[in-house]
Formats: C-alpha cells, structure tokens, sequence
C-alpha cells in the first residue's frame, strides 16, 4: 500500500498481483478466443480495478508441442480515499 496526496485529499492504493489467462491450442485465433471467453466471465468484477492490460501471442514458446498461446496479463489497483 502506498499513499498520495490530491489536493487536499490523502488516497492510498494497493497494487495486486497481475491476474493472467493463458491458453493454449493449434489454431491462435482460436487461442485467442479461448482467452478472451474467459476474460469476459471475469471483465465486468475487476474493470474498476484494471491498471492495464497485455495481450500477446505466444508461438515460440509453445512450438515443440504444436501449440500456439495466447496470453492475457491483467495488472489490478485498487485507490481509496484514506479518512
């Protein structure tokens, strides 16, 4: 947690542990899919909280097995007004 001042206003924020999504399949438009299906079951609890987002293609890291991933990496913060 850390603390900042806006104008008169002392706010605290707590960054977490980015959330990710990883799939994996043959075909990356249908890794992508995958990922983002599951992105959309959880998109509308963590919007407020989203500092930002990275989404990427993995084809060489999964090439020995035949596979394609695609990665979704979700930084969360959470800012309060302290009282």
């Amino acid at each position: 947690m850390e603390n900042f001042l806006y104008g008169d206003i002392l706010y605290t924020y707590t960054t977490f542990k980015p959330f990710i999504i990883l799939k994996k399949h043959r075909d990356e438009m249908e890794a992508k899919r995958l990922a983002e299906a599951e992105y959309e079951e959880f998109a509308p609890m963590l919007k407020p909280y989203i500092k930002r987002e990275v989404r990427i293609a993995l084809r060489e890291r999964y090439a020995d097995e035949g596979l394609i991933g695609y990665l979704i990496r979700i930084e969360l913060q959470s800012i309060r007004e302290v009282e």
